[in-house]
């Protein structure tokens, strides 16, 4: 991709000064040291916390050559996904609320619901949790479906719900189409 863009939850990038923020890679946390220069942020408009349109573009300047051999771009899905389907959720924050989490895939989960933009999943034993916030989610065929932004505070108590933004909706695709540059869509 070039410019390289990161899909990710607004709730993560809600400081309007973008030197705040720094661009990582790796299967673990800060395994690859700062990776791009971000070069703008757009916001999904409309966004209510916890509630609607939690969902920003990151586009970098470009990304370090030191780098290039990790990045792996994830094909968007073109299509919506079906209920029941199974998904994996991918992020850092805590599956254990005692230790800090270092994985970066946590497995697959069901699909149980879909409401406007959002994905609403549900298992026994897999979710994602706090801090997960941004990461993606993937169809059993790897092509990304939607973007974590909610997990649960305490993924030891069952079930286990995770919430995302749905990159199929029609409001989300304008929203993709409108701010990410031609040759990456």
């Amino acid at each position: 991709m070039d410019p390289p863009v990161i899909f990710c939850a607004q709730h993560c990038v809600q400081e309007n000064n973008i030197a705040k923020y720094q661009v990582r890679l790796g299967h673990y946390v800060w395994e690859a040291g700062l990776c791009g220069e971000i070069q703008r942020i757009a916001k999904m408009p409309g966004y209510v916390k916890g509630e609607k349109n939690d969902f920003a573009i990151v586009v970098l300047h470009h990304i370090s050559e030191k780098y290039h051999f990790m990045i792996e771009a994830i094909e968007l899905a073109t299509e919506a996904p079906a209920l029941e389907t199974e998904h994996e959720l991918l992020g850092y924050g805590k599956t254990r609320p005692e230790a800090e989490n270092t994985r970066l895939a946590y497995g697959l989960t069901k699909l149980k619901n879909v409401f406007e933009e959002l994905l609403y999943f549900e298992d026994k034993e897999i979710g994602g949790t706090q801090r997960d916030s941004g990461g993606p989610i993937v169809d059993i065929h790897g092509k990304l479906v939607g973007v974590i932004v909610q997990g649960q505070k305490n993924p030891k108590k069952p079930p286990v719900r995770t919430i995302g933004i749905n990159i199929n909706d029609v409001n989300v695709r304008k929203f993709i189409k409108d701010n990410v540059p031609p040759k990456n869509v």
